[in-house]
């Protein structure tokens, strides 16, 4: 079974938990749970997915615990469910789509404003002047 299937099967009985799955030397998380790990942790996704070290898992661990997350490990055959009273997953999840939201926006302004500059050297003129104006 692929990481993603493994992923989605785990995912479907714990909703307002991170799932996190070991592979080699990594952990690596998938879609909502991984635009969260993006906004903590300043992770970067990649293929609607989010790796880090093993070595950092204690430490991730605790702090998706101290912000009110539930953590499921799988490492192998060996599950372990880091129960949490007040679950805060909602709120970071919220949170977390509004980030990526905001920066998918701007990084479309990026493209556009570097493809009106390729377009003509005068657009530059006019977009620094615009820039400056506000």
């Amino acid at each position: 079974m692929r990481l993603v299937e493994l992923y989605n099967k785990i995912k479907l009985l714990n909703t307002d938990k991170i799932v996190l799955i070991k592979s080699g030397s990594f952990y690596r998380t998938y879609g909502y749970d991984a635009i969260i790990l993006c906004k903590i942790f300043g992770y970067n996704i990649n293929n609607n997915m989010v790796g880090f070290p093993v070595f950092n898992c204690g430490r991730n661990v605790n702090v998706l615990n101290n912000l009110g997350m539930g953590v499921i490990l799988i490492n192998g055959d060996d599950i372990v469910n880091y129960e949490i009273v007040s679950n805060n997953y909602d709120k970071y999840l919220d949170d977390a789509i509004k980030c990526d939201l905001v920066n998918k926006k701007i990084e479309n302004i990026n493209i556009k404003v570097s493809q009106k500059i390729r377009d003509d050297i005068n657009n530059y003129y006019k977009i620094g002047e615009f820039l400056n104006s506000i």
